[in-house]
């Protein structure tokens, strides 16, 4: 059965191997005689897990966490799944929620173009997308980017946009359930 809806809470508009890239390369503004050879070994993983093979064995002691053998099948997805894409070939409503300073899923770069892509399909349901002020990529309060994010509680414009959409396109919950 095809669900009623998609509800996105800060995920990729993109591939998401994408977005790992460009997290690590970040990681190497730390490190920057390290930042080509460390991009050249992430892109023979990554291009290993595309092909669903197994992880260059001489690959760096940082990235053994990231490319271990457990993880080659989530990797795959993560190499060759793009969510614009798939929200493409779905039916129903869409909701695009993603916090404003989001480091991990960028607002720009991964929300606006998965709502775009879901505004494209052209089936007549709805596509909201909800950039939530103030909020980090776990839509926790932060004044900047370079705020983890981790503390506190859930921004309440997150919870309130989240509820409203479930609301409007599902219906409001039955009595007595939470």
């Amino acid at each position: 059965t095809p669900p009623a809806a998609i509800a996105s809470l800060a995920g990729p508009g993109r591939p998401i191997a994408v977005a790992m890239r460009e997290q690590i390369s970040k990681q190497f503004d730390a490190a920057p005689a390290m930042r080509e050879q460390g991009l050249a070994d992430l892109d023979r993983a990554l291009e290993a897990a595309a092909k669903g093979e197994d992880f260059p064995a001489d690959l760096p002691a940082w990235s053994r966490t990231l490319f271990n053998p457990t993880a080659r099948d989530l990797m795959r997805d993560y190499a060759t799944i793009d969510p614009a894409e798939v929200v493409r070939d779905v039916e129903g409503p869409v909701l695009v929620l993603s916090g404003e300073h989001d480091a991990q899923m960028s607002a720009e770069r991964d929300a606006r173009p998965l709502a775009e892509a879901a505004r494209s399909r052209g089936d007549g349901h709805p596509a909201e997308l909800v950039i939530v002020p103030g909020a980090s990529h776990n839509l926790k309060p932060v004044s900047g980017p370079a705020e983890p994010g981790f503390a506190g509680e859930v921004v309440g414009a997150a919870i309130d946009s989240f509820i409203e959409w479930c609301t409007k396109v599902l219906g409001p919950a039955e009595p007595g359930t939470d």
